[in-house]
């Protein structure tokens, strides 16, 4: 903004010395014609040089020193010899000299009308400001337009929650103003979303265990004891990871900040993914690595979504989970594949939407790949799920750039 606002000030100083340089140009050529360029000096000298015994020449008159009430200066520069030149009101000038035959007398030459030139000279500083006043009616003009759409698109925002970006054009000096207010108000709408779903999915997906929890109190018996206390832990690391998950999601914002790409090879990451995940299921978790994987990413976040989209596959799987990498000349390409129940095309389109989930889910299921999704953006990739066709699950491919 400050470069906008230098810019406009030397635009404005610019114009204004341009309009004053054409005006007095203009003025100056006006008062130089032909007809008007007079030399005083000569056209005294011939007066002088006129019998002043013969009749009176019409607008001149001889008047003796004495009677002119003048100030001392004046009388003194009269007496060195110069023409002064007197104006009475307005629209008369008065041309006095002292005779150089006779130092007592001044030659009076006047009045002459000079209402033309004094008519001129207020035309022109009329001109002047009314052409500066258009100029900044014109240039001002689009500047407050576009503050005005602004500000009716801010109110509209405070009182709909919904922010309609206004017609503002990229030339215009509002423009960068209004898209930084659309990108704030982007992550205002984020974070009301945010809040609104957290408040419901906790109190939805926590009150399921909470109940499944009552229901085994009700059933606990001497003979189910053992089998009732496991079935409590289990829903008590349910509703734990629910809370984790909140939590992380509710400060993923505040980590992108932290995000540091390195050229690295994703192999043993991967590995060590698929390795501690094997330790807990019984689903076979398989993966394929044809060539070098060496790429550009954040190895604490891609772990992190490849976690994610790995344990939501592993939750939904019979018996199989298939994980690939390919790596082509501009992207790298995750694959991960289970042979659960598959995905519905609404669903494909809904779940890595933020804050929604896919029917019936199990442990977050949209908010695992939601963050998943959050990270690939971060590296100016994506998230897309679709139908396996090896598997007939649902399969999630992470594109990520190579560079």
């Amino acid at each position: 903004m400050k470069k906008k606002f230098i810019r406009l000030f030397l635009l404005t100083i610019f114009t204004l010395l341009s309009i004053a340089f054409i005006t007095e140009s203009i003025f100056l050529t006006a008062n130089n014609k032909p007809t008007n360029d007079v030399d005083m000096a000569q056209v005294m000298s011939a007066i002088i040089n006129v019998d002043h015994d013969s009749p009176q020449i019409n607008n001149v008159q001889i008047l003796d020193v004495n009677a002119l009430a003048w100030p001392a200066n004046l009388l003194q520069r009269l007496q060195n010899g110069e023409i002064l030149q007197l104006q009475e009101g307005l629209e008369q000038v008065y041309f006095y000299q002292v005779l150089a035959k006779h130092p007592s007398k001044v030659m009076q030459v006047g009045p002459l009308n000079v209402s033309a030139g004094e008519e001129q000279g207020i035309l022109l500083p009329v001109i002047f400001y009314s052409s500066f006043a258009l100029f900044l009616l014109f240039w001002f003009w689009p500047l407050f337009r576009d503050l005005e759409l602004l500000s009716l698109s801010t109110a509209n925002f405070s009182r709909e929650k919904h922010y309609t970006a206004p017609n503002i054009k990229k030339s215009s000096h509002v423009f960068p103003l209004a898209a930084s207010f659309s990108v704030m108000s982007q992550q205002i709408l984020k974070y009301i979303a945010l809040q609104r779903f957290l408040s419901s999915t906790i109190s939805h997906d926590i009150r399921t265990p909470l109940s499944r929890m009552f229901f085994h109190t009700d059933m606990l018996n001497a003979h189910n004891i053992e089998q009732t206390k496991q079935a409590l832990f289990e829903e008590l690391d349910e509703i734990e990871l629910l809370t984790d998950q909140y939590l992380e999601f509710s400060k993923l914002e505040c980590e992108k900040k932290t995000l540091k790409r390195l050229y690295q090879d994703i192999s043993p990451l991967l590995a060590q993914i698929v390795q501690q995940s094997q330790k807990d299921t019984p689903i076979s978790i398989s993966w394929q690595i044809n060539q070098q994987t060496s790429f550009y990413f954040d190895g604490f976040f891609i772990k992190r979504a490849l976690q994610n989209v790995l344990t939501n596959a592993i939750k939904y799987a019979h018996s199989q989970v298939l994980i690939s990498v390919q790596i082509s000349a501009t992207q790298v390409t995750i694959a991960v594949e289970d042979d659960g129940p598959g995905i519905n095309a609404t669903q494909t389109e809904q779940v890595t939407i933020e804050y929604q989930q896919g029917e019936e889910p199990k442990h977050g299921y949209g908010l695992g790949l939601t963050i998943a999704s959050t990270i690939c953006e971060w590296h100016q990739g994506r998230l897309e799920i679709e139908k396996s066709a090896k598997l007939k699950g649902t399969k999630i491919t992470l594109l990520l750039p190579l560079a």
